[in-house]
């Protein structure tokens, strides 16, 4: 069980950090959204290389998994499959965005492609399909493609800025970790399946919540980076703590306990201080 949490943990730390990269300032491009939350969110080329890096990337492992579906066993088929998946996410990438794209529109088809894959996992280890690699492969497919559709159509219906993005993500992958925090403190003997359902409905319990948070208290960008770094120190205070006052042959579960409680006061302490920001999106 401390090596699936310790894969977990790593994962949604990969995930969020490819979801959540710190945007460049924007640049004076006259093409501009107004979506009446912070005033205007501007298109600008720095949101549009990040949309194309990404999923770029995301077609590149789309190209593996396709190979995966169908069986490839020959090494040209495999290569080509590979190269055809990246040149396909940067072709569709770069054609849409001829006009240029927001930070918060990036953000949001990164974000529910991420999604996608985090949840195609959980439940292909939920399924037990880790297997079965037609199967494993499939199901990440549909997942990815899934999440990306998913955040094209929300995108259309509430064109929501970075910062609203931003905060369901971290509230997602907040979540996970106090889940995963309080399984270790608690010892709870669960098995994979088990396991991967209570983060699967933890971590998109979360986002959705963050989501729903934002309909009508727009967030700034820079308050969710405040926030994600009171969520760090706060972890690092609670565990810090319980080796100081118990060693370091401290106790998994007090060690785990204390992490959450830290982690749990740093999130909320940062929210309170930052309650009421209003920051101008430039200077995010």
């Amino acid at each position: 069980m401390n090596k699936i949490i310790s894969i977990t943990l790593s994962l949604l730390m990969m995930l969020t950090m490819m979801a959540n990269p710190l945007l460049a300032a924007q640049d004076e491009s006259p093409d501009l959204l107004n979506t009446d939350r912070f005033g205007i969110e501007k298109s600008d080329n720095f949101a549009r290389s990040e949309l194309v890096l990404y999923q770029t990337i995301h077609g590149l492992i789309l190209g593996i998994e396709f190979c995966g579906l169908i069986q490839c066993d020959d090494e040209r088929l495999a290569v080509g499959s590979v190269m055809a998946g990246g040149l396909g996410g940067l072709a569709v990438s770069l054609l849409n965005t001829d006009g240029g794209i927001t930070s918060g529109h990036t953000l949001m088809l990164n974000s529910g492609t991420t999604w996608g894959l985090w949840n195609g996992f959980a439940l292909n280890m939920i399924f037990d399909n880790w297997t079965d690699e037609q199967l494993f492969s499939g199901t990440m497919m549909a997942a990815q493609l899934g999440g990306l559709g998913a955040a094209v159509y929300l995108w259309d219906q509430l064109r929501p800025q970075a910062g609203d993005v931003a905060l369901m993500d971290s509230t997602g992958f907040w979540s996970g970790i106090l889940t995963l925090m309080g399984v270790a403190a608690l010892d709870l003997d669960m098995s994979t399946q088990e396991f991967f359902t209570l983060m699967l409905a933890a971590t998109d319990l979360g986002a959705v919540t963050g989501a729903y948070y934002t309909i009508d208290n727009p967030m700034p960008r820079g308050r969710v980076f405040l926030l994600n770094t009171g969520g760090v120190i706060g972890a690092a205070v609670g565990f810090g703590m319980a080796v100081m006052i118990f060693g370091e042959d401290v106790d998994q579960s007090v060690s785990f306990g204390s992490g959450f409680l830290g982690t749990l006061a740093g999130l909320g302490l940062s929210f309170m201080l930052s309650d009421g920001w209003q920051l101008d999106l430039s200077s995010i």
